[in-house]
């Protein structure tokens, strides 16, 4: 706290689509139970279309950095969301082991 003034929590969530990446930068209020949105804003993808992967990737990380820096936004935690049309689940079985073992195998 500074100056009696309890500095609010503040979070980034950008989601994207085919056509557009979105962004929300909210602070949450001290017990969470409120949150301020401080800014929002979408930057269309339709522009960069025809590109490979890498190039494409590429662009939209700048468009959503130029996106962050209109509103000084820097490092906050972050929720990225993705389509689910662009998620592949995979079953996962795993041999016993005790929970100190689990990561390293569920990382192999």
């Amino acid at each position: 706290m500074s100056g009696g003034v309890a500095l609010m929590p503040k979070y980034l969530a950008i989601d994207w689509d085919s056509s557009e990446a979105r962004l929300v930068y909210a602070a949450a209020s001290a017990r969470g139970s409120r949150l301020r949105i401080l800014a929002a804003e979408s930057v269309p993808l339709t522009e960069i279309s025809g590109q490979s992967a890498l190039e494409t990737a590429a662009a939209v990380g700048a468009q959503l950095r130029a996106a962050l820096d209109r509103h000084s936004i820097g490092r906050v935690p972050t929720l990225v969301c993705i389509e689910r049309t662009g998620l592949e689940l995979l079953p996962l079985s795993l041999p016993p082991a005790t929970d100190a073992e689990l990561p390293e195998l569920v990382a192999n």
